[in-house]
């Protein structure tokens, strides 16, 4: 009977310790910490950390369509350029085979308050057959974008920052998750970031997933050393009812 409470708390442990974490399919993007130069004084004016996974939809040789998933490493060729109401950010890697670029542009909303946001995001690459494995088109060039986007908006003298995964759909073959972003396309002094605006995720919500896990995970177990409990007694009475008529 040892054993059965023995697997029954092993299994009770496991509930918990599965479910107090979010679940990642496939390996996490690298964090990576990117800058833009001004091209006349020097000074850095863009500031971006954050990692990058892409997710883009192909048509493989049997017709059907696979999934091509790759991520911006950390080290990759910066470039792009800062102005008064628009700035951009464009990473180059994989031998600069493959880009993204964000646009930022400045905008007043609510009065005399500027805020920045993510107006566009272009996305150029190549499909290589490692990343994008039985494709049809192998090392055919592509180019998704959206210039319609409205994201990472935050103050122009603030930082954006936002610690939860974020799904980005470019278009409806191409996706980006971003993770632990902070970046900052206006006012940048001295290279560094300026106080951060938290995104709703990290404010409103932060948590909320691990916590109903966790309480499922605990219900669960409960049920189980409940179960175990019942028949524990069970079998404990039938043994004293046998002994009772044998001695009857």
């Amino acid at each position: 009977m040892s054993w059965l409470i023995t697997t029954a708390v092993f299994v009770f442990v496991v509930c918990i310790e599965a479910t107090s974490h979010r679940g990642n399919v496939g390996s996490s993007p690298s964090h990576g910490h990117f800058v833009v130069r001004d091209s006349t004084t020097g000074q850095i004016c863009l500031i971006a950390d954050m990692g990058l996974q892409f997710k883009i939809l192909y048509t493989k040789n049997d017709g059907k369509f696979g999934t091509g998933v790759f991520s911006v490493p950390q080290s990759v060729n910066t470039t792009g350029f800062c102005d008064s109401n628009d700035s951009s950010l464009t990473l180059m890697f994989h031998d600069d085979t493959f880009n993204v670029t964000f646009d930022f542009v400045k905008s007043v909303k609510g009065g005399s308050v500027s805020r920045f946001h993510v107006s566009t995001i272009e996305i150029s690459y190549t499909e290589l057959p490692s990343i994008f494995p039985g494709t049809k088109s192998p090392d055919a060039r592509r180019h998704v974008s959206n210039n319609t986007m409205n994201i990472f908006s935050a103050d122009a003298d603030k930082s954006y920052m936002c610690n939860a995964n974020v799904n980005i759909t470019v278009t409806k073959d191409a996706s980006i998750l971003a993770r632990q972003v902070q970046l900052q396309p206006f006012g940048v002094k001295s290279g560094k970031f300026s106080s951060a605006q938290v995104c709703s995720q990290d404010t409103g919500n932060k948590g909320s997933f691990n916590i109903a896990a966790i309480v499922i995970g605990v219900i669960a177990g409960l049920a189980l050393l409940g179960g175990v409990f019942a028949y524990v007694v069970f079998s404990e009475r039938k043994r004293q009812d046998y002994h009772s008529l044998n001695s009857d």
